[in-house]
């Protein structure tokens, strides 16, 4: 477990699928598709974070860390919302040394959502079972 991990409180939902739901208006249906459009979303946002924290382009990554914080929020996904806020304030603050300290915990929360969803039923599962 590397310092970024040990750092993190990650007891945190990954994913806080009843609070998705109720946003949904309890349509299972409509949830599996916001998840599933979220992650595909959630790979480019974080390849793009990258590539501006790697050209050190701290306005970009502040830019594109507070977007994925705010979808991140919608879709219930706090751990990753968490890692693009610490994201954004380090950009914020111009300080390189923790842009890449906030960057791993952005990659190990997207990988953890990704992990965790890809284990998670979809509705046509259930419906096949």
């Amino acid at each position: 477990m590397s310092r970024v991990e040990e750092s993190i409180d990650w007891r945190a939902e990954v994913l806080d699928w009843d609070a998705l739901l109720h946003r949904c208006m309890g349509r299972t249906d409509l949830a599996d598709r916001v998840v599933a459009q979220y992650r595909q979303n959630l790979e480019a946002s974080s390849d793009a974070i990258c590539r501006a924290v790697e050209s050190a382009d701290t306005d970009e990554v502040a830019r594109l860390a507070h977007r994925l914080k705010g979808t991140s929020l919608t879709v219930s996904a706090s751990a990753v919302a968490d890692a693009a806020a610490c994201l954004e304030a380090s950009a914020q603050a111009g300080a390189m040394a923790e842009l890449a300290l906030a960057l791993e915990a952005l990659q190990i929360a997207r990988d953890r959502f990704v992990e965790a969803v890809s284990s998670m039923p979809t509705e046509d599962d259930k419906c096949r079972m």
